[in-house]
């Protein structure tokens, strides 16, 4: 059987080195209302019905209706509000084009959505105020072609849709998106808010809108732990930096591998060469926190972990089988069978799935918690480890033992992003890799 201690032939590949959220190119002109007119973001109101958007002061009651409204601590003089006196349907809409070289889009904006009426209903007429009953508010970015009301073809993705929940005033909400896998570059877009309104009163409140094309910068944006149990040691990268290090409670054989990360850094022993070593649990800071675990399935070789923020996941490479296990790593049950040398393994919170990675042939594929089959790409190298889904951006991140100290991060769909070398780990035997989980709210 080949193991993973066994060093591969090195092999070269020309990477470039792109990734990350910088400061970079704003694409929305007066997204935070502050000239005191709406120009360049164009207005259109639905024809016979009542309101619009309005320019007003954040914590000032609504201009028509007299409504409250929340104060926001980051806004300035002036922010955009509906108001009416009975139904319409209002749109604020603003183009922008994606730089040629802008591997990065961000949108942010901060809003409420305040809903006099007792319920929010999306009708299927769309933004229609003629369609009873509608009543809800959206954010959509639109192809440069859609018309006003669209909410058809012309919608690319759609960033929010209903009310806010709470009493009225409710508090501004930041919303912060990664838009690159919905835009491409040298594109003109239409960032759309709208509502629909024929109930009661509707305030939909925007402010310090911003579309960031951002400069590129290297490595991970979400701290990503990594284990060398070889080394008996534990790492942090993030960006193109070692954040921090510390020595592993337990490197006796080959050390610590198998890694969870959510309130805590838990790491899984080993099994290798008929030794066996014990775990250990840290703060995220790296101090041991006195909680040791046993190994928990004999003859099993797992050097790579999961967590969904509940369990914990692994895969055994001599054996087969993808495993879930009680956070503190009991409780071993197998969730599905696969093939020996599956290697690398990760959790998706956002879709509850799992992504694994053979060790020998280049192959991460993405399964569901039955095991079937969701989607699958090639990688040019082989010795795949340290598979993690960064949380910032929802992109993969993968070593590689040919090349020890270098990380590849790629698309879902199989594009590779980037690549990072850190010299301190370039004589690190890294296998498992995480980044912090929080468990998916219901």
């Amino acid at each position: 059987m080949v193991n993973p201690f066994k060093n591969l032939a090195a092999a070269i590949f020309f990477i470039v080195l792109t990734q990350g959220h910088g400061h970079g190119q704003e694409l929305i002109s007066n997204g935070n209302f502050e000239s005191g007119v709406f120009p360049p973001w164009s207005i259109i109101d639905q024809a016979g019905g009542s309101g619009s958007w309005f320019l007003s002061t954040p914590g000032s009651n609504t201009p028509s209706s007299g409504i409250a409204t929340a104060s926001n601590p980051s806004g300035g003089s002036f922010y955009s509000v509906t108001d009416q006196g009975g139904p319409g349907c209002h749109v604020l809409l603003q183009s922008f084009t994606v730089p040629a070289n802008a591997p990065i889009v961000t949108l942010h904006f901060e809003m409420f959505v305040n809903n006099s009426a007792t319920a929010v209903t999306v009708n299927p007429a769309g933004l229609d105020y003629t369609a009873t009953p509608n009543q809800h508010a959206r954010v959509d970015l639109l192809t440069s072609s859609a018309s006003p009301f669209d909410t058809g073809a012309g919608v690319i993705h759609n960033f929010y849709i209903g009310a806010d929940p709470g009493p009225i005033p409710n508090p501004y909400k930041a919303y912060d998106v990664n838009i690159s896998p919905f835009v491409v570059p040298g594109t003109t877009y239409q960032l759309r808010f709208a509502e629909a309104d024929n109930q009661l009163f509707f305030n939909m409140g925007v402010d310090n809108v911003r579309v960031t094309a951002s400069a590129p910068v290297p490595g991970p944006v979400s701290p990503y732990y990594l284990t060398a149990g070889e080394q008996g040691k534990n790492w942090v990268l993030q960006g193109a930096s070692v954040i921090n290090s510390w020595p592993q409670q337990h490197p006796q054989g080959v050390g610590e591998y198998a890694i969870a990360v959510s309130d805590t850094v838990r790491d899984l022993g080993s099994f290798y060469l008929n030794k066996t070593t014990l775990g250990s649990q840290y703060t995220l800071g790296g101090t041991f926190t006195g909680v040791s675990y046993p190994y928990p399935v004999a003859n099993a070789a797992f050097w790579d972990g999961a967590s969904d923020g509940t369990s914990n996941y692994s895969v055994d490479f001599n054996h087969g089988g993808v495993y879930i296990f009680n956070s503190d790593w009991t409780n071993p049950q197998l969730l599905f069978s696969t093939a020996s040398d599956y290697l690398g393994i990760t959790f998706d919170v956002t879709t509850n799935t799992l992504w694994i990675a053979t060790f020998h042939s280049s192959v991460v594929e993405h399964r569901d918690l039955t095991g079937s089959l969701i989607s699958s790409f090639s990688v040019p190298f082989t010795g795949i480890s340290c598979l993690a889904m960064d949380p910032a951006d929802q992109t993969l991140w993968l070593g590689s033992q040919n090349k020890e100290g270098t990380f590849y991060q790629y698309a879902q769909e199989g594009t590779q992003l980037s690549s990072v070398t850190y010299s301190q780990l370039q004589h690190q035997n890294t296998l498992g890799g995480e980044f912090l989980v929080t468990a998916a709210t219901p």
